[in-house]
């Protein structure tokens, strides 16, 4: 049986001071699939977010969630079915445990019912520690964690994320990619996460949909796309870094035998640990 479709985009299009910032003829989320939405600059990727999100309303076309359209009189009852976390946690002046809190209190829930789903939510973001803390006081992964927490605790059916890791560092931007990847999966939600970086889409996403000038391009696994560019703008955004999927078979001393679709590598044994990783290799190598 095929997933059913979470939200759908059909021809639809966004005009700006007589400029085409979108055009999609046709596009679906299916549930519990992760989507990354890829392209340069200026392709339509964030305008993409907010239609879905109904934050901005297209010039034409439909845009609908669950089978009923966001132009309609539910669009806030549809709304609080989903969920939007941005490249800055846009956290609230208080504490760890209000800020998860805040989207369940808008929703009514009895305060016997918000405690465990906060400390639920904190533990399997790894923040229950910090509850008590002011949020101002957070390093940046932790308040992206919060905004995470937050966003999950009100059970949306549709994620949409906008370059939440732009702004971490590589190590704790790989590991949130990796945790949040396992939380949406055993969740079953549907996401849709707006980024560049690559190495994101491969430890995230299912699918990768490219857009140039508010156009899909190609829509495909990230490997389809890495593999078998639709064209020279794919594969030059796609292709700037090589991604293989290495696991390591042999350790001597301090270097690591790591097995990948296109061959062994011998690596400074800092560079895998145990099981399989991404491998990324710069052009020329």
């Amino acid at each position: 049986m095929n997933p059913e479709i979470c939200a759908a985009l059909e021809k639809v299009e966004v005009v700006k001071s007589r400029r085409s910032l979108l055009q999609i003829d046709k596009l679906h989320f299916r549930d519990g699939e992760i989507t990354a939405i890829i392209g340069p600059n200026g392709a339509g990727k964030s305008t993409l977010l907010k239609v879905l999100h109904g934050l901005e309303k297209p010039t034409a076309g439909t845009v609908c969630f669950r089978g009923q359209s966001l132009g309609g009189r539910d669009l806030l009852a549809l709304r609080r079915q989903m969920a939007m976390v941005f490249q800055s946690p846009c956290l609230f002046q208080t504490t760890v445990y209000e800020n998860i809190a805040a989207g369940l209190r808008i929703r009514k829930f009895r305060r016997s019912e918000i405690d465990p789903i906060v400390r639920r939510w904190a533990a399997r973001f790894g923040v229950e520690p910090l509850l008590e803390r002011q949020a101002r006081h957070l390093s940046g992964g932790e308040a992206q964690r919060v905004a995470l927490a937050r966003a999950l605790a009100c059970g949306p059916e549709l994620f949409l994320l906008d370059e939440p890791f732009a702004s971490l560092d590589p190590p704790t931007r790989e590991a949130l990619c990796r945790e949040l990847r396992a939380v949406i999966k055993e969740e079953g939600i549907t996401a849709v996460v707006v980024t560049h970086v690559m190495e994101e889409v491969f430890l995230l996403a299912d699918r990768a949909v490219m857009l140039s000038a508010g156009r899909v391009v190609q829509d495909g696994t990230p490997e389809e796309l890495l593999a078998r560019p639709a064209n020279s703008e794919v594969a030059d955004f796609v292709g700037k870094r090589r991604i293989l999927l290495g696991r390591v078979v042999a350790r001597t001393g301090e270097m690591v035998e790591v097995a990948t679709p296109e061959g062994r590598f011998r690596l400074p044994a800092a560079a895998g640990g145990e099981g399989t990783f991404l491998l990324c290799l710069r052009e020329g190598e």
